[in-house]
């Protein structure tokens, strides 16, 4: 009985929940353990400012896909041109399959700090597993595990309760901006901390399963139901505020720990050091289990976001509630974005560089998707009475700002100073 309670409690959390949790890929938390390697508290104020941002993008996606009971990528054709629209949907598989492969680089890593295995033969045992439960296991089965697998991102939090930390200096970094205007190695965080907050692919995996969700409630193209929009604003929210939360604890936790003057998280290992206050000589099996889990998690995410959007751009069946035989081009982009993602391991990069990387690429794609979905939001013809309001509107645009701002900054400072 009691376990079935538990099971109708993951039920309840939603699409949105599950977003929010995979938003702390292992591409996400190295970016910000590195930020607060290098930056300390002064990098916290980005969890607080960026949380209104993370909230009202991820419920603008949902709530479009919700009213149209169609995936982003076609109401996106409704407003924009098939060229346009294809030019998002290269964007998406493109960074995308450099997550996959940044995350599998992580993944690896980490296996190799707690088993014998080496780096090449664990990401692709890692691949090979992630691929086998995304195709052969039945969906309501594989959504429970990602739920559970969410759960993994609780000992961060655990780790930054025993620390002992100056909380007043910790308040005012989260509340007051420091920004280093002159700092080459600032604006690039900046951009790969904003684009692995707010990520292409969470846009169209959230779209996407709120379209599944409604077909399993029974609900019609074009027919809405308030207790569903109420219940994805609900999962939405505490979504985004538990990856927000969790990231805040990772950048506390490495700020106390790891930071200094210049230091720069060069592995895994030093990542996994930060856990030590918590875990002891266990740090390495904690971290380790963090980084798999949440990497199980998120790569299914990112080869299905592609899949959505190739399905849904050239018309094909899809649906992780379909079998292969149903769906085979939609399980065929899911399987060779992930099969990609496992080649660019080969390349011989520094993993943490990797990971920071895909999280910059993020960054840079998002502006034009972001403007995109703010346009078709705005759109009475499209949502009608659920069009976005003013405040959604204001925070929107904001982010739009944040981003460009940020890339701008970076490209500035990096090339032009």
């Amino acid at each position: 009985m009691k376990l079935k309670k538990k099971f109708k409690f993951l039920k309840k959390i939603g699409p949105g929940f599950i977003t929010g949790a995979s938003d702390d890929d292992p591409s996400g938390l190295t970016a910000y353990a590195q930020a607060g390697a290098q930056y300390g508290y002064s990098i916290l104020w980005t969890t607080l400012w960026m949380l209104p941002s993370m909230i009202c993008i991820q419920e603008m996606a949902a709530r479009i896909a919700i009213v149209r009971g169609e995936g982003t990528i076609k109401s996106l054709l409704r407003k924009f041109s098939r060229p346009f629209v294809f030019l998002l949907v290269l964007f998406l598989v493109i960074v995308n399959i450099i997550n996959i492969g940044a995350d599998i680089a992580g993944m690896a890593e980490a296996m190799t700090l707690i088993t014998p295995l080496p780096y090449t033969v664990s990401a692709i045992i890692l691949t090979l597993g992630i691929v086998a439960l995304q195709i052969l296991l039945p969906y309501h089965k594989y959504v429970v595990i990602l739920q559970v697998l969410c759960l993994s991102l609780i000992s961060y939090i655990v780790t930054a309760c025993v620390l002992r930390v100056q909380w007043g200096s910790i308040l005012y970094h989260t509340i007051i901006p420091t920004i280093s205007f002159f700092d080459k190695e600032f604006w690039y965080l900046m951009v790969g901390l904003l684009g692995t907050t707010m990520s292409p692919y969470l846009i169209f995996w959230q779209g996407s399963q709120e379209v599944e969700e409604k077909k399993a409630r029974g609900l019609f193209f074009l027919e809405t139901s308030q207790e569903h929009i109420n219940k994805m604003r609900n999962g939405t929210f505490w979504g985004m505020f538990f990856s927000n939360f969790i990231v805040f604890c990772v950048i506390l936790v490495t700020a106390s720990y790891l930071f200094t003057d210049g230091h720069k998280i060069r592995s895994m290992g030093d990542a996994a050091s930060v856990l030590q206050p918590l875990a002891g000589s266990y740090a390495c099996w904690l971290f380790s289990i963090g980084v798999v889990g949440t990497g199980l998690l998120v790569i299914p995410v990112l080869a299905g976001s592609a899949a959505y959007a190739m399905a849904d751009f050239f018309g094909w069946k899809q649906g992780l509630a379909l079998t292969w035989r149903q769906a085979p081009k939609f399980y065929a982009v899911i399987l060779g974005t992930t099969v990609c993602g496992l080649l660019l391991n080969f390349v011989g990069a520094n993993v943490v560089d990797f990971l920071i990387f895909a999280s910059v690429m993020n960054g840079l794609a998002m502006p034009l998707l972001l403007v995109a979905l703010i346009l078709i939001a705005n759109d009475s013809k499209i949502l009608g009475s659920y069009k976005n309001s003013l405040p959604i509107n204001i925070v929107g645009w904001a982010t739009v700002v944040l981003f460009v701002s940020s890339i701008i900054g970076f490209l500035i400072v990096g090339y032009c100073i």
